[in-house]
């Protein structure tokens, strides 16, 4: 059995989440929490962002505004449609990836976010921190 997406995601109890641009399913990913989630409308004020990206243009334009919102010690997730799932999508985990590494982030942890889902766990850089 795989481990529930909060623990791969390093979701722990007072742990604040923002989500941008989540799919309709978005709330069914997070059923088998065992504890309350916080979730935040602005991602300055939380410890984790999911983030969605529409597009390119959207994935670059947000990441490059989200690496200073974030607290330093917080994450990024970017999900994107694996090929599996047969949807068209500009977005893959390579342009997540090299968009971050332009920027003040790295990537550390890729998973399995759902059938459709993978994701991408961004931080910033240790020595910006």
């Amino acid at each position: 059995m795989s481990k529930p997406l909060y623990l791969k995601m390093g979701i722990k109890e007072g742990c604040k989440v923002a989500v941008i641009h989540p799919p309709e399913d978005f709330a069914t990913f997070f059923s088998n929490v065992p504890f309350e989630i916080t979730w935040s409308e602005d991602p300055s004020e939380a410890n984790l962002v999911h983030f969605f990206p529409k597009n390119i243009s959207n994935l670059e334009e947000k990441l490059f505004v989200l690496q200073d919102q974030i607290d330093k010690e917080g994450m990024i997730w970017v999900s994107w449609f694996k090929k599996a799932s047969k949807i068209p999508t500009d977005i893959d985990e390579d342009i997540i990836r090299d968009t971050a590494l332009n920027l003040k982030l790295v990537d550390v942890k890729v998973c399995s976010v759902s059938d459709q889902y993978s994701a991408l766990k961004l931080v910033i850089r240790k020595h910006l921190r």
